[in-house]
């Protein structure tokens, strides 16, 4: 099983998917078998799911401490997730070798990664080695790879 694919452990057929179902099987006018049926269930899910990333990801960077952002960059942080935030201020700060920083306030769009309900620190500009600013391990989920089929998942 692809670990993208963990909903699959609790699979169950809803009523969109009767729905969905009822329908092709009306278009079709032909029988089709319960994999051929569960493969469009899934690949219905699928399409969905993916256009559903595509949307919450658009115009998004990925958050690496050693890029600069501006006020109003939507950041995508990998290592929370991919939770999504927006940079609502910056401000320079000191680092403990005491050489300066930038720090970027974020505001998640999830509430689940606030602290405290309030902002949360990151900083950014930060030329030192990060495992995040690793551009194979840190990518874009638009750029992470599901060269995978249905039947993959069947």
């Amino acid at each position: 099983m692809l670990p993208a694919q963990h909903w699959a452990y609790n699979f169950s057929i809803g009523a969109d998917d009767i729905d969905s179902i009822t329908n092709l099987l009306l278009d079709n006018e032909t029988p089709l078998t319960a994999v051929q049926l569960a493969g469009e269930i899934l690949d219905r899910r699928e399409q969905g799911k993916r256009q559903k990333l595509k949307q919450l990801y658009q115009d998004t960077k990925v958050y690496r401490p050693a890029d600069n952002y501006q006020v109003g960059d939507r950041l995508i942080f990998g290592h929370l997730d991919f939770a999504t935030a927006i940079i609502i201020s910056l401000r320079q700060g000191k680092s403990t070798n005491l050489e300066p920083i930038t720090i970027a306030a974020v505001e998640f769009d999830d509430p689940y990664h606030q602290t405290n309900g309030d902002k949360r620190e990151f900083v950014i500009d930060f030329a030192a080695d990060h495992p995040l600013n690793n551009h194979d391990q840190n990518r874009h989920p638009s750029l992470v790879d599901d060269n995978y089929s249905i039947d993959d998942i069947l």
